[in-house]
């Protein structure tokens, strides 16, 4: 790959660039550390529930904070704040393994598909990795997996969620149709896309996250307090 340059007095420059793959740090988990009255606590800020299907190998946020709850261990941390603020989602075995990572193994979330089939995705990991002070903070803007995780969390009476009223709301599952797949030739134009929801995620006490979200158990008031954002705010036909 080649760029033209046009420089200030006028000549032109041609650069070689040699494509290569690029990873942006913030957006992977990091951790640091806070001390209050002698006392130091971790706090982990997750983005989103990052993982590589493709290749197992790759970043994964389960491994990436198992690794960053080891490095806060040795610190001699009190408490850990996992802050998953504006954090949208993303993996379902991600979120899935790392709820384990704080709890014995069991139930973490449900999901239900539109022919009514359930399934229960269970942590099968009877280690916990972490079993001191834990706190869950979040905002408006945490959804889907982060209000899996929140919800697990509460459920199991394993930590305090801290943050805005309430999460996004985000507890379904959508697909995308491609309607251009379903006719042999293009002389209808496109004909766009249809989503469909096919599943639904219900919590492990039964309860859904849909449109509600996850309420904290400490509210904070904030910026987007007095502002009508989440599922439940969305326009709908």
């Amino acid at each position: 790959m080649k760029l033209t340059v046009k420089k200030v007095d006028g000549s032109i420059a041609v650069i070689s660039i040699i494509r290569d793959e690029v990873e942006t740090e913030e957006t992977f988990a990091k951790s640091s550390i806070v001390e209050k009255n002698g006392t130091k606590y971790g706090v982990i800020y997750l983005p989103k529930f990052y993982i590589s299907f493709d290749n197992k190998d790759n970043r994964d946020a389960f491994k990436d904070i198992a690794i960053e709850i080891e490095k806060l261990k040795k610190e001699n941390i009190q408490g850990i704040i996992m802050d998953l603020r504006g954090n949208g989602g993303g993996s379902l075995e991600t979120v899935v393994n790392m709820t384990g990572l704080f709890i014995e193994e069991g139930p973490v979330v449900q999901v239900k598909s539109s022919d009514r089939k359930k399934d229960i995705l269970v942590d099968k990991d009877s280690g916990v990795q972490w079993t001191g002070p834990l706190v869950v903070m979040v905002d408006n803007f945490s959804a889907s997996a982060s209000e899996i995780f929140a919800a697990a969390i509460q459920d199991y009476r394993r930590g305090i969620i801290i943050g805005s009223k309430h999460t996004y709301g985000k507890g379904t599952v959508q697909n995308i149709i491609d309607l251009n797949q379903f006719v042999r030739s293009n002389s209808f134009g496109d004909l766009g896309a249809l989503k469909t929801t096919t599943q639904k995620f219900y919590r492990i006490n039964g309860g859904s996250t849909q449109r509600d979200g996850v309420l904290s158990d400490i509210v904070l008031p904030d910026r987007f307090a007095y502002l009508d954002m989440g599922e439940r705010d969305e326009k709908r036909l």
